[in-house]
C-alpha cells in the first residue's frame, strides 16, 4: 500500500501484487507489459508495435472524461511526474505517440509490483489516484554472506509478425484481372524482418554487518518486425540499507540511471496511407517493383508512394537520459513512534531527431521553391527536459493493544514537477545532402509558411497533509484514510481539496482447513482526484508571435480538479489448501 505494507489477507482495499518470481521469465522491452494477464482489471495498449512504443495503462477503465486516464506510477516511493519523458510529435508525416515513459526501469531490477485499484487504497494519493496507483519496488540486497554474490543472466528472443493479414500475390492479383506491370512484390519482404531482443544483465551483491548494497548494469538491445525500428537501453542500478546507533538510524539510497535510443519508422497516428509506412506498403500494387532494373526507385506519382523508398527515406532516432534517485531516512522515536524523511529527484533529458530525405516527391510535403527550382526535405528536432522534486515527511504509530492493532499515520509531502523543451522544422535542402539533422543551415526555406519554431517552460506545485488509520480487531478489520491537496494548477478559488476513504473488511474463515481454506469480505467507498490537465490552464497566458502578443488561454478562477466518487464490494477466498486463491469485486465510479 502507499506510506506502507499490508498483508493480503488483512487488505481491506482492492490490491494485487505480483513479484520477481512471476515475470523473470518473460522478457519485455517496458516493465509495464509484464503486467498483462497478470492483475485483473488491468488494461495495457501499445500504440503500435515498435519495441518501446508508448502504452496506454488503464485500472478498470477510463475514469476522467477531460483530463488523463493513465495511473499514478510511484518507483521506490518517489511517485512519478506522469506523461512522458520522451519527445512525441515531430515524426515529419502526421504525429506520432511519446514514447513509454517506463522504459526507463529495468525489467531485472524490479522487485514486486502492486496495483492499488480502488478508493480505499489510492485515497491516501489524493488528487492524483482517481486512475488508480501503480507501485513499483526496486531489488536491494537480502543480506546474509558477507561475501560478494555475483549474479548474471543473459537471454535471447526472436519475434516475427504472426498475423496472415489477406492482401492478394502478384500471382492472385493477375489471376482476378489486375493489369500486368511487369514486376512482383510481396509486401512483408519489404518491410518486414524478424525481430530480436538480446539482454544482458550483472548485479552485485555486497553486505556488511551494518549495511546491506547492490550494484546493477543491465543491457538490452531490441530488433524490431518493421526495417529500421528498434530500442537500446543501458540501465544502472544503486541500492544501499545502512543502519546505525543500534538501528535507532536507518538510511535507504537508490539511484537509477538508463540511456536509451529509439529508432522508429513512419509509423503515424493520422498521416493516412500518404505517409505511413504500413499503409504505402499494403496499397502498392503487387505487380509492380519497388525497383526498376537499374535499381533506381519504382516511381508512380508523388501521391502513390514507393514504399521501399519511403522506409529508407526517413530517419528517426530519440535519445533520452533518464535518472531517479531517491534517500530516505527512518528514525526510531520509540518502540511505538517512527518518523521517516524521503527526498527524490527525477531528472530526464531528451531529444528526438527526424529527417526526410529531399530525394523523395511527396504531394505538398517539404516543399519549397526557389528561384523556379524546387527544393524536398524536411527536418524536425524536439528536446524536452523534465526535473522534479519530492520531500515526503511521515510519522508512523505502531502499537497492539491485546486483540486490537493500530497502525497509524499522518504526513507532509512536497512535490515540484518543472518542464521546458523547444520544436524545430524546416524544409527545402539539397538533394546531396544527406544528414539534414546536423546540418539544418542547409535548408533553402526562407518562409515562415515552411518552418515551425515553438519553446516552452512551465512548473506545477503540490503540497499536502494526510493521514491514515488501519485497525485491526480480530477479524474485522478496517482502513481510515484522509487527504488534502493543495495545487497550483486549479483556479485560485479552488487551489485545495479532499480525499476521504473508508475501508471495512471481515474475515468469515481464516487457515480453515478443507475445500475453502480462507474467506474474506471487502466493502469500501471513496471520494479520490484527477489535476492530469495542461499546466497554466486556469490563468491569463500569452504568447509573442510576429512581435505581437496573443492571448492563448483565458483566466479560469473556477477550474478545479475532477472528483471520482466510488464504492465497491469484494470478496477474496483461497481453496484446495491455499494451492489456489482469488477475488471477485464489485465496484461504480461517478466522476464530476
Amino acid at each position: 500500500t502507499g506510506y506502507g505494507s499490508v498483508t493480503k489477507k488483512d487488505a481491506t482495499g482492492a490490491i494485487e501484487s505480483i513479484g520477481s518470481d512471476t515475470f523473470d521469465q518473460i522478457s519485455a522491452a517496458s516493465p509495464a507489459q509484464v503486467l498483462r494477464g497478470k492483475v485483473a482489471g488491468v488494461q495495457i495498449t501499445q500504440s503500435n508495435g515498435e519495441p518501446g512504443a508508448g502504452l496506454a495503462i488503464r485500472v478498470r477503465g477510463n475514469t476522467s472524461v477531460r483530463s488523463g486516464n493513465e495511473p499514478l506510477i510511484v518507483v521506490d516511493g518517489v511517485p512519478l511526474a506522469g506523461g512522458n519523458i520522451s519527445s512525441g510529435g515531430g515524426a515529419v508525416l502526421g504525429n506520432s505517440s511519446a514514447r513509454n515513459p517506463l522504459n526507463f526501469i529495468n525489467q531485472n531490477d524490479i522487485e514486486s509490483i502492486s496495483v492499488l485499484k480502488d478508493a480505499s487504497s489510492t485515497a491516501i494519493y489524493g488528487s492524483r489516484g482517481a486512475n488508480g496507483v501503480i507501485i513499483i519496488t526496486t531489488k536491494k540486497s537480502k543480506g546474509g554472506t558477507s561475501e560478494p554474490k555475483v549474479s548474471y543472466s543473459s537471454s535471447f528472443t526472436s519475434a516475427k509478425y504472426a498475423s496472415d493479414f489477406d492482401v492478394l500475390s502478384t500471382s492472385a492479383y493477375l489471376a482476378a484481372g489486375g493489369t500486368d506491370k511487369g514486376g512482383s512484390y510481396d509486401w512483408k519482404d519489404t518491410i518486414l524482418r524478424t525481430g530480436t531482443m538480446i539482454n544482458h544483465d550483472l548485479s552485485i551483491d555486497k553486505n556488511t554487518e551494518n549495511s546491506n548494497t547492490r550494484v546493477s548494469f543491465g543491457t538490452s538491445s531490441t530488433d524490431g518486425i518493421i526495417k529500421k525500428s528498434g530500442l537500446e537501453k543501458y540501465s544502472a542500478a544503486f541500492s544501499n540499507q545502512s543502519r546505525l546507533f543500534n538501528d535507532g538510524l536507518k538510511i535507504d539510497s537508490k539511484i537509477l540511471y538508463t540511456s536509451l535510443k529509439d529508432q522508429s519508422v513512419l509509423n503515424t497516428n493520422d498521416a493516412g496511407f500518404v505517409g505511413n509506412l504500413i499503409g504505402s506498403a499494403l496499397y502498392w500494387n503487387p505487380s509492380i517493383s519497388t525497383r526498376t532494373s537499374s535499381g533506381a526507385y519504382a516511381n508512380v506519382s508523388s501521391d502513390y508512394l514507393n514504399p521501399l523508398e519511403l522506409l529508407n527515406a526517413y530517419d528517426s532516432e530519440t535519445r533520452t537520459d533518464k535518472i531517479l534517485a531517491s534517500i530516505g531516512a527512518t528514525v526510531k522515536i520509540s518502540d511505538d513512534f517512527e518518523y521517516k524523511l524521503l527526498l527524490g529527484v527525477e531528472k530526464s533529458s531528451s531529444r528526438r531527431g527526424s529527417q526526410l530525405s529531399p530525394t523523395i516527391d511527396i504531394q505538398d510535403v517539404a516543399q519549397v521553391s526557389v528561384d523556379g527550382t524546387i527544393n524536398r526535405g524536411l527536418v524536425a528536432i524536439n528536446n524536452d527536459e523534465r526535473l522534479n522534486t519530492t520531500i515526503e515527511h511521515t510519522l508512523n504509530y505502531r502499537k497492539t493493544f491485546d486483540d486490537l492493532i493500530i497502525d497509524a499515520l499522518v504526513g507532509f509531502s512536497y512535490y515540484r514537477y518543472g518542464a521546458k523543451g523547444n520544436f524545430l522544422q524546416t524544409a527545402g535542402f539539397s538533394s546531396e545532402q544527406i544528414n539534414l539533422i546536423d546540418n539544418i543551415e542547409g535548408s533553402t526555406n526562407s518562409t515562415a509558411s515552411a518552418r515551425s519554431l515553438n519553446s516552452y517552460s512551465n512548473a506545477s506545485e503540490i503540497q499536502s497533509y494526510y493521514g491514515r488509520v488501519i485497525a485491526t480487531y480480530g477479524k474485522l478489520l478496517g482502513t481510515f484514510t484522509i487527504r488534502q491537496d493543495g495545487s497550483s494548477k486549479p483556479g485560485k478559488n479552488n487551489k485545495t481539496g479532499t480525499f476521504p476513504s473508508i475501508g471495512l473488511g471481515y474475515k468469515i474463515l481464516e487457515s480453515q482447513e478443507g475445500i475453502l481454506n480462507d474467506l474474506k469480505l471487502r466493502v469500501n467507498w471513496g471520494i479520490t482526484g484527477n489535476q492530469e490537465f495542461p499546466v497554466n490552464s486556469a490563468i491569463n497566458k500569452g504568447e509573442f508571435n510576429n512581435l505581437s502578443l496573443n492571448t492563448v488561454v483565458n483566466a479560469n478562477e473556477d477550474l478545479e480538479w475532477e472528483t471520482t466518487a466510488s464504492y465497491g464490494v469484494g470478496v477474496d477466498f483461497s481453496i484446495i489448501e491455499n494451492k489456489l486463491s482469488g477475488s471477485l469485486d464489485y465496484f461504480y465510479k461517478d466522476t464530476e
